[in-house]
């Protein structure tokens, strides 16, 4: 059949496929979507780093890793302790550690804190697991960088597998770490190990990089140690109720990390091991109380 005009003129092919002037406007306006939408999620493109530790910063006092299962009453006893946060924050963290097989966590000497958690947090699944009816609310910047309010705590899930949470501080720098060429933060040894292969132990480590900060939070402002730097490994035994804690201090000099084992053997009635400038001590049963009660006086 040959198509004809409404005066039974045979219609020129182009004519025949040339799109209507509205269908072209249509076209033309999906494109200018299609543009605007490409331009703005380039801007919000989030690619992880190599390491997620690289996302806590390299200025924090206290670093921790901490394979969640193994650890989990430890890490309730810590979330309940949280005092200067609100009930539905201490709810709402524990949600999100049900979801989490590894956490990395950086403490400032300002008492603000940064989560990165890996384990079952498909990005598809952020308006669930941050939903408005369980007080979560949406926030963004002029970068595009997005993420969740809920009272203290924001949260954010920037690609599949990975939640960052910050308490008092800002998400937006968490989040761009991943674009900037941000240095690796100094952890221990036995951290980094523990930190690049989560799930092959039950172990948790603690590096403590800058001890001025954090002893007096525990010890008192009038109390101080000739420690540089500490490095704790301590291994849940059997449920978790008790834990067997390794403890790597370092001290500016030989000296006074012969004075520091002197120290510590008359606090604790253990015999210290001095090497050089180190300093190393083994303790049995632990309470994961005492090891919740440390980290609580981090975020008070």
């Amino acid at each position: 059949m040959i198509a004809t005009d409404g005066f039974g003129k045979a219609m020129p092919r182009s004519r025949l496929y040339a799109p209507s002037p509205p269908r072209l406007a249509a076209r033309a306006a999906v494109f200018a979507l299609s543009a605007v939408l490409a331009t703005g999620c380039a801007g919000m493109r989030f690619t992880p780093p190599p390491d997620p530790l690289v996302l806590l910063g390299d200025g924090a006092a206290l670093y921790a890793a901490v394979p969640v299962a193994p650890n989990r009453r430890l890490l309730d006893t810590v979330a309940d302790s949280l005092e200067r946060l609100e009930e539905r924050d201490r709810a709402s963290l524990k949600g999100i550690l049900d979801r989490t097989s590894f956490a990395r966590a950086a403490f400032y000497g300002d008492r603000s804190v940064r989560l990165v958690l890996s384990g079952d947090f498909p990005k598809s699944a952020t308006p669930l697991v941050f939903s408005g009816s369980n007080g979560w609310k949406k926030a963004k910047d002029d970068a595009g960088a997005v993420w969740y309010e809920n009272g203290t705590l924001s949260a954010s899930i920037p690609a599949s597998g990975i939640v960052c949470v910050t308490l008092g501080a800002s998400m937006a720098d968490m989040l761009g770490a991943a674009s900037r060429d941000s240095p690796y933060p100094p952890v221990g040894a036995a951290f980094a190990s523990l930190s690049s292969a989560p799930g092959a132990a039950a172990a948790l480590a603690i590096s403590v990089t800058d001890p001025a900060s954090i002893l007096p939070m525990a010890l008192g402002a009038d109390i101080s140690l000739p420690v540089s730097r500490a490095d704790i490994v301590a291994t849940p035994e059997g449920a978790g109720e008790t834990y067997s804690v390794e403890l790597d201090f370092s001290a500016p000099d030989a000296l006074r990390a012969r004075a520091l084992g002197r120290l510590l053997s008359l606090i604790s009635g253990m015999d210290p091991e001095v090497a050089g400038t180190g300093v190393r001590m083994r303790k049995e049963g632990v309470s994961a109380e005492t090891l919740a009660g440390f980290a609580g006086f981090l975020v008070f």
